[in-house]
């Protein structure tokens, strides 16, 4: 072999190796939390990120329809908190369904740390005797979160942590009592190492976080 085909193999060699190097070095991202639409496009021990550095990712559930809306909102700045909201679009959740249940891990953008979190509920008025009613409890280690709703009148729960985590894996569960309940909500918020102050506890409904409310307002009116 002559001296420029040597050349030539050795720079081949040379640019095959480098390339596998950036690929090796460059992972694949996690998929932008903003793009997820429904439980099932996410699935099972997958993750999501938003651009401020938050990770989501779902570990198990059980009685929602994977075809069931998924939304996450905020989290687009490391200081914003972030949100997710389940709206009802395949089947109704009934009591006959219960429980139903979404276990997830969320941490908080680095250095951050998680400080509080919140969850709430809500549905249209149906036609049964008594209205809607449930309850979607959120539990992250400091306890749960509990959200009432009985129609006309919704309580949302919140949490605070004492001792400040850098991720804490959740268990969420929702019991209906009466009729149907169509849309839940949880938000977690953080705060910089060091502050003593928990972040502020958004009061924000899942109608209301994630425009759920425009939809709920349509079946209303088609029930009516």
């Amino acid at each position: 072999m002559n001296i420029q085909k040597r050349l030539k193999l050795n720079a081949a060699i040379l640019l095959a190796a480098g390339t596998v190097g950036v690929a090796s070095a460059n992972p694949a991202h996690a998929v932008d939390c903003l793009t997820i639409t429904t439980i099932g496009s996410l699935g099972i021990g997958n993750s999501c990120t938003t651009a401020g550095g938050w990770n989501f990712t779902l570990t198990n559930f059980g009685g929602f329809n994977p075809a069931d809306n998924l939304s996450f909102t905020g989290g687009s700045t490391a200081s914003s908190s972030l949100t997710y909201g389940i709206l009802q679009q395949a089947g109704s959740w009934t009591s006959s369904g219960n429980p139903y249940t979404f276990n997830y891990t969320v941490s908080a953008p680095t250095p951050r740390l998680l400080s509080s979190y919140s969850s709430s509920l809500t549905s249209s008025v149906s036609q049964v005797t008594g209205g809607d009613a449930g309850n979607w409890g959120v539990s992250g280690t400091p306890g749960a979160a509990n959200a009432v709703f009985s129609t006309p009148n919704s309580t949302n729960g919140s949490k605070a942590y004492s001792t400040n985590l850098a991720s804490d894996t959740f268990t969420a569960t929702l019991l209906v009592t009466s009729g149907e309940i169509q849309s839940v909500t949880s938000t977690i918020n953080s705060k910089a190492p060091g502050t003593t102050a928990p972040g502020p506890l958004p009061l924000l409904g899942a109608g209301a976080a994630f425009g759920f409310s425009r939809r709920l307002r349509n079946r209303v009116k088609l029930a009516a």
